[in-house]
């Protein structure tokens, strides 16, 4: 039978657990700190501006910017949209909108991230973050108990884990974190169905793989798949413990997996298709790019002194990306480790530990195992780079750190109890004395490092309202605005200081922009802005990112136009001037977003402007009362899932690159665009199937005890 965790030890361990979590986000939970890159954002204009000079020593790392340009606004358009009363399935204010919950790393059918429904993301970032490394903690201190390890040793191995290399490092990117920390859940779901509990393991790790989807990233997500089926067949292997019955329910534990994330996949499916990247497929070029950025040999020198090549903390870090090549855990769990394979029972189990550790590792290099996922799993090299494999080897690393700690402590408890030759009963104190001297080294070794790696910033500077942005708010009113940030500009080894107002600065000011910044967004856009722009207007560091300067091409598609300059327009007219940047109005430009004429369609010149009623995220409401019969024109992104209501009427709609065109009849006095896609309804149902079906096993577990 499995350790069943519940017992003092096991509840005072994990309270240790938790009192080191809580003390590592304290200023988080309870200071007025978020766990955000925003000394980046500080540097940027309007809040450039009034920031204070001190925030600008850490180095510019292009991958913890995404924490302040892409997941802060996207939590907080959730939390907003939740305060209205709205799902935020669609995104209004990137890319002249585009689906929001059909991109994965929105994570809006994540249970964990129903907090942001109801609590600021100033406060629910740090909240999450340390809810999140709270379940890395027992999920792995189980999974250790479930292999055999005492309590101590688990204990070690789950602060390995915790405050090792990947946690810390990716934590600002909280989609990774946050899906990877169901592996170990799904390993100790796979050990307790190999330990005679077949329901309650099934119910672990159907929840694992499919908490793993929602969660939002799905590189991760399929590591943590591939990597809980290899278990599962290593298990197979190595007890030889085949049995139908037990190989059913991990069949079952993984279609239930499957459907609870369909709520997900199914729309992430779609808009990946009509994507940039959904047109694509594994190449030699592909592989070959990815190969340059994987973990280079003398990076491996960083798995034992991780600023071993400096550090962005400290502005000297030499490598591609810090958090991208990141593997730390410890000499101590490395030294450990090592030992457990050399003493002690469990060989074969710290052997098998050690093989997956390495593998991933090889990976994280550009090894055959890079080759085996980038070529054998559809759209896994469409992702992000081989290095993430780090996460695995964390992992493993950390459990072998745990096995060697406790095989060591058994051979003291061997020695104190006299059972070897030569023992004494007054060395009962060695094995104690060995574990507090284990965990000491191992905090001095992470927990300075971590805490002064993970960057954070006073909630009250992030997005703060400057000048500029509420004169925005009274200009644009229901049109769009362009912040022109000069493509050179943007680069990798220095913080951009001349962008404007970056992509998605829109979402979390509710200000509609025409610029974006996301993995996937529909391929429809990028063309439309390109043919604007004249130009890719993706910058060459970042083909996730639109930067549109072409001022008078956008000219009559924006209410206003924002710069650093004059002289990066060239457009006529006077520019006010505020936080040190200049605001044009565009007297030509879109003051509204919806026109109607007479149909048939009678020219440019019959436009008239609509009022819009209602502009919703999900829901767009105009005023269309006329004599005749009307064809509408919304200047919004079309996209699947749209339908249109005329005095509750459905009635057909066509779409342009940036625009919705509706016949409207006669008579009618109201438009009515809604987006509610068939794949999140599809895939909702197919969910809450998924989630019967995982109360049904866990009755089954509790009538039957677990047992197999």
């Amino acid at each position: 039978m499995t350790p069943r965790l519940g017992r003092t030890s096991d509840a005072l361990a994990i309270g240790l657990l938790a009192v080191a979590v809580g003390v590592f986000w304290g200023d988080c939970l309870i200071g007025g700190k978020v766990p955000v890159a925003g000394a980046y954002q500080q540097r940027m204009r309007p809040w450039s501006a009034s920031a204070p000079s001190a925030q600008s020593a850490r180095q510019w790392d292009s991958l913890l910017w995404d924490s302040v340009a892409q997941f802060y606004p996207w939590r907080l358009l959730t939390h907003q949209a939740a305060r209205n009363g709205e799902l935020p399935l669609w995104n209004p204010f990137q890319f002249c909108g585009y689906p929001f919950a059909a991109n994965g790393q929105s994570a809006l059918f994540y249970p964990p991230n129903w907090l942001y429904f109801a609590v600021h993301p100033r406060r629910a970032m740090g909240v999450s973050a340390a809810l999140h490394y709270l379940l890395a903690a027992i999920f792995v201190f189980g999974l250790s108990r479930a292999l055999g390890a005492g309590r101590l040793a688990a204990l070690f191995s789950s602060a390995a884990f915790t405050f090792g290399g990947f946690m810390v490092t990716w934590i600002e990117l909280p989609t990774l974190v946050n899906s990877f920390v169901w592996l170990p859940l799904a390993w100790w779901g796979i050990e307790v169905v190999f330990r005679g509990q077949a329901a309650r393991g099934a119910l672990m790790l159907a929840s694992a793989l499919g908490l793993t989807v929602l969660a939002g990233h799905l590189q991760v997500a399929a590591y943590v798949w591939i990597f809980a089926m290899l278990y599962a067949v290593g298990a197979l292997v190595l007890r030889r413990g085949y049995r139908p019955r037990r190989a059913g329910w991990l069949a079952g534990a993984v279609a239930v997996g499957a459907m609870l994330s369909l709520v997900q996949l199914l729309p992430t499916w779609e808009l990946g298709a009509l994507s940039p990247r959904g047109g694509g497929g594994p190449s030699a070029a592909g592989f070959a790019f990815h190969h340059q950025r994987a973990l280079r040999p003398l990076e491996l020198l960083t798995l034992v002194q991780p600023d071993f090549l400096g550090s962005p903390v400290t502005g000297d870090y030499a490598g591609i990306s810090y958090s991208e090549h990141c593997g730390f855990v410890g000499l101590t769990t490395l030294l450990l480790g090592a030992g457990g394979v050399l003493w002690g029972r469990g060989r074969r189990l710290t052997w098998a530990l050690w093989a997956v550790a390495l593998f991933a590792l090889w990976g994280a290099m550009g090894g055959l195992p890079a080759v085996l996922l980038y070529w054998g799993v559809p759209k896994l090299g469409q992702a992000g780079g081989f290095s993430r494999l780090l996460s695995v080897w964390t992992l493993a690393a950390s459990l072998c750190g745990g096995l060697g700690l406790d095989a060591l402590l058994r051979a003291c408890e061997r020695r104190a109890t006299g059972v070897e030759p030569g023992g004494r009963r007054d060395s009962r104190y060695i094995g104690p004395v060995v574990a507090g001297l284990a965990m000491v080294l191992l905090a001095l070794e992470l927990l300075p490092w971590a805490h002064r790696f993970n960057p954070r910033i006073e909630a009250s500077q992030l997005y703060a309202e400057t000048p500029l942005i509420a004169r925005l708010r009274a200009k644009i009113a229901n049109g769009r605005y362009l912040a022109i940030t000069p493509r050179s500009a943007w680069r990798l080894d220095k913080v951009p200081t001349e962008a404007v107002l970056p992509p998605n600065a829109g979402t979390a000011y509710g200000l509609r922009s025409v610029d974006g910044y996301d993995s996937l967004f529909p391929a429809v856009y990028r063309e439309y802005a390109a043919r604007v722009e004249g130009a890719d207007p993706a910058p060459p560091a970042n083909g996730n990112m639109l930067l549109l300067e072409n001022a008078r091409a956008w000219s009559e598609r924006v209410t206003c136009i924002v710069s650093a300059s004059e002289a990066h327009t060239g457009l006529p007219g006077a520019a006010e001037e505020l936080d040190g940047c200049v605001i044009w109005d565009t007297p030509r430009g879109a003051t509204t977003r919806a026109y109607g004429m007479p149909y048939p369609e009678a020219g440019p010149g019959s436009l008239k402007p609509l009022r819009i009623v209602r502009d919703g995220l999900n829901v767009v409401t105009l005023e269309v009362a006329d004599k005749g019969a009307l064809t509408v024109v919304l200047k919004d992104a079309p996209y699947p899932g749209w339908r249109a209501y005329a005095d509750g009427r459905q009635v057909e709609w066509r779409g342009g690159p940036a625009e919705r065109r509706v016949e409207v009849p006669a008579g009618a006095s109201r438009l009515e665009m809604v987006y509610f896609p068939a794949t999140v309804i599809v895939g909702a149902f197919l969910s809450l199937v998924g989630l019967a079906s995982l109360f049904a096993v866990g009755f089954a577990s509790r009538r039957a005890g677990g047992a197999a």
